[in-house]
């Protein structure tokens, strides 16, 4: 997480508060991860933390004061980009976001047009979806150091949070997560601990409802805090 912050120091944020934006995203994370869809958490997490610290640098560079009318557009397009992004496991169309928030498509694509930095290279570049923006980029890709560091200062955080519940929850979303090996279905989890899969389910959550809650969120920043000083 501090690592991930710490790219996007000098474009208009301290550290401190590039950290805080980044948590907002990762809790974001644990709240829609679906490991049945297929995706790595660590990978599903950068996006959001990437996405929420991107959107609060865009927020800050406005050299002109925003009615309040037109930030609670801004909200409800969030929202609703949020959302569909959550469902979709993609960068939601423009038409999908009007159709969803009840904003017209051109002042989506104003509102998307002035925030600029926050277009993601997953993003559509026709309705159909065939195409993305990434496709038109050079992929020189391997993973850099920063980016492992990151992916497990993101892992840390999540396993210090994780011991703050019930052994049972904990163990629960150990598996759901993959923390220890691979993600595991609600069916083999129940195998495995000797219970039905429903009442794992129950038990995934209570466990993300503990995890959602402010109080956690806070101590989960004051362990962000603590591992930057590490």
């Amino acid at each position: 997480m501090v690592s991930v912050a710490r790219r996007y120091e000098g474009a208009g944020l301290g550290l401190l508060d590039l950290v805080q934006e980044g948590n907002l995203g990762l809790m974001r994370a644990v709240e829609g991860f679906d490991h049945e869809k297929g995706f790595k958490f660590s990978t599903y997490a950068t996006w959001w933390i990437r996405q929420s610290i991107g959107r609060a640098l865009a927020d800050s560079s406005r050299t002109i004061r925003v009615p309040s009318h037109v930030r609670e557009v801004y909200s409800l397009i969030d929202q609703s980009t949020d959302k569909l992004a959550a469902q979709l496991e993609r960068q939601p169309t423009v038409e999908e976001i009007a159709e969803l928030s009840g904003v017209s498509v051109e002042r989506v694509a104003l509102v998307h047009q002035h925030r600029r930095p926050l277009v993601s290279l997953s993003t559509p570049l026709d309705s159909d979806g065939d195409s993305e923006l990434g496709d038109l980029i050079a992929d020189d890709a391997a993973i850099s150091p920063y980016e492992s560091a990151a992916a497990a200062l993101e892992r840390r955080a999540l396993v210090d949070q994780l011991r703050r519940l019930e052994e049972r929850e904990e163990q629960v979303l150990r598996s759901r997560f993959g923390i220890d090996d691979h993600p595991m279905t609600l069916a083999e989890i129940g195998e495995k601990m000797g219970i039905t899969r429903e009442r794992v389910r129950q038990i995934e959550a209570r466990a993300l409802g503990k995890l959602r809650h402010p109080s956690v969120s806070r101590l989960w920043h004051e362990g962000q805090r603590a591992a930057d000083a590490v």
